[in-house]
């Protein structure tokens, strides 16, 4: 079973889909309760994302949502990465989807030359945490980090400089 990566169709045929993907990792990553909502972007991707010159991306295995990633330019060159959701089955060996989708993502911000990428994610996501270490990412302190997209559950920022002025 692979997965196939591809950008975030306006139409939202997949928007429920993608609210339930991301709340279900939450729930079971995460140990929220079933009610807690932080995703309010998600109430209307193409607002949030799209026509702020961001992006999102679906990973998709047949019609069943296994990944997201996306972006969204903070301004002066720096971009936050955001709602970045592996499914466990696709996670590491042998289909290293995080990893995918991180390509996908660079791409993207290197094509609209991107001085600094950014993220917050929590201390409970371990396997996640890892992962952005081994991709180049550093701490940084979270008042470096764009208010507007801080998240509750982010006790931990990471930024990785693409380019220095």
């Amino acid at each position: 079973m692979s997965a196939v990566i591809e950008p975030y169709d306006p139409e939202g045929l997949y928007d429920d889909p993608i609210k339930s993907f991301i709340r279900s990792i939450r729930i079971n990553d995460h140990h929220l309760p079933p009610t807690a909502t932080f995703d309010t972007d998600l109430l209307d991707i193409e607002a949030y994302y799209l026509k702020r010159n961001g992006m999102f991306w679906i990973a998709r295995s047949a019609y069943r949502i296994v990944g997201t990633i996306a972006v969204v330019p903070a301004g002066d060159g720096v971009f936050v990465l955001r709602k970045m959701f592996v499914d466990p089955e696709f996670r590491g060996s042998p289909h290293y989807l995080a990893k995918q989708l991180l390509d996908v993502f660079l791409d993207f911000t290197t094509a609209r030359n991107a001085r600094i990428i950014c993220l917050g994610t929590s201390s409970s996501y371990v396997r996640a945490n890892g992962f952005y270490l081994k991709s180049g990412f550093t701490k940084m302190p979270d008042d470096q980090f764009p208010t507007e997209f801080k998240n509750p559950l982010d006790d931990i920022f990471y930024q990785k400089v693409m380019r220095v002025d």
